[in-house]
């Protein structure tokens, strides 16, 4: 069975997204992510990767998974203090297996969470969080001209058609100003 392109677009809110079987065949390690992270979104969890082995400098599998996945690890020498983690301990993963010819296999796959999803909270988990090129190109020009930020942000959102159809925040556009225009 072959996955052809996915557009994230066209399925992130419609119910007949594909769900992941064992033995599915991906063009690329890219394909099998961008698969996994379409029903991840449609479904209403994160989605990672979680860990990939090499051998001889050469990927022999990958594994997707939960944003829920692992144990907390506390830090800090105050552990009454800690920040909350979203880490749970949730098994929900994908393995797939690299082929030789650069295609990948999915050899197993776990579809059960131990908690409670929620698609309408899924756009602003960072692993969606992007800005956009354009985004990006509208805050370096405005920011050359003096426009200051909150007429910047707000110009991206009309753009937009209001702030629920933006799959970045406030702080991300902020952020990208003071990392990239020193």
């Amino acid at each position: 069975m072959e996955i052809e392109d996915l557009n994230l677009e066209e399925n992130q809110n419609s119910e007949l997204v594909l769900e992941p079987k064992v033995g599915t065949i991906f063009d690329s390690e890219d394909k099998a992510q961008e698969c996994y992270t379409i029903y991840a979104k449609a479904k209403g969890f994160g989605a990672i990767t979680i860990t990939s082995k090499k051998v001889n400098n050469v990927k022999s599998y990958v594994i997707y998974g939960c944003h829920r996945s692992g144990n907390a690890r506390p830090t800090g020498s105050n552990l009454v203090k800690s920040p909350p983690t979203p880490k749970i301990g949730c098994k929900a993963h994908m393995n797939i297996s690299l082929l030789v010819d650069g295609k990948g296999e999915l050899s197993s796959i776990e579809l059960k969470h131990n908690h409670e999803m929620d698609q309408e909270k899924v756009k602003y988990l960072r692993c969606y969080q992007a800005l956009p090129p354009n985004v990006k190109r509208t805050i370096e020009l405005n920011t050359a001209i003096g426009i200051n930020m909150n007429q910047i942000v707000a110009s991206c959102v009309i753009e937009a058609g209001g702030a629920d159809n933006l799959t970045w925040t406030d702080k991300d556009a902020r952020n990208f100003k003071d990392i990239h225009m020193k």
